[in-house]
């Protein structure tokens, strides 16, 4: 066991070394309901395309998906991996120049994470102009912490919400908020989801607009 993790520091050294190197930079994760987003960055234009490597111990990798390069003029690449694992896993990526040679980016860890209990199902217009009506898919009895934004990030409005397992029909009141756009913020269980939609003058309801993840 501690050879193992010898061997692994020493490999996450060398990967932090050879980060100068290689025309991969800045390999981010971000979690989201869905899976494991990877985010990276490349500028080189000799690089024809990406193999995104997944592996449980920091040796053995195996290409996941294929990602191809756009010749220079795009600098920043993702993937979505919704086959992740919910134990600890590393990735990296491997990138192919035009004359066949290759080069790894430097290792990004990936801490064991549980599937989230909740969310966003979805938003959608209502008729009442007094409530904004939303939905959530839940797999167990939680209180959610709704919090509502005006355009330019001021709360304006905070609420809590019970769930129960399986789908369920929320809403919050907005009668008495100006018409506009706002953004719902809905967090529990270290996930925060977020509708942004716009109160409309009048009795025209409310039309959702972007979903988006925090």
């Amino acid at each position: 066991m501690k050879i193992r993790l010898i061997l692994l520091l020493i490999a996450t050294s060398l990967t932090q070394l050879a980060r100068a190197s290689t025309p991969v930079a800045s390999l981010e994760i971000r979690y989201l309901p869905v899976g494991a987003m990877l985010s990276w960055s490349c500028e080189s234009a000799e690089v024809s395309g990406f193999n995104v490597e997944r592996s449980a111990d920091g040796f053995a990798f195996e290409v996941i998906s294929r990602v191809e390069a756009d010749g220079g003029l795009t600098e920043h690449y993702s993937f979505l991996d919704t086959q992740r694992p919910g134990t600890k896993i590393y990735y990296r990526i491997t990138s192919f120049d035009r004359s066949g040679s290759s080069s790894h980016s430097a290792l990004a860890e990936a801490p064991a994470t549980s599937r989230p209990t909740w969310y966003l199902a979805g938003g959608y217009s209502v008729e009442a102009k007094d409530v904004f009506e939303f939905e959530v898919e839940a797999s167990n009895v939680n209180i959610l912490a709704c919090e509502l934004l005006d355009f330019v990030g001021k709360p304006v409005l905070r609420h809590e919400l019970l769930v129960q397992p399986g789908m369920n029909q929320l809403s919050i009141p907005v009668g008495g908020l100006a018409p506009g756009a706002y953004r719902l913020k809905v967090s529990g269980d270290d996930l925060a989801e977020s509708l942004a939609f716009m109160k409309a003058p009048g009795d025209a309801g409310f039309a959702p607009m972007v979903r988006s993840n925090d």
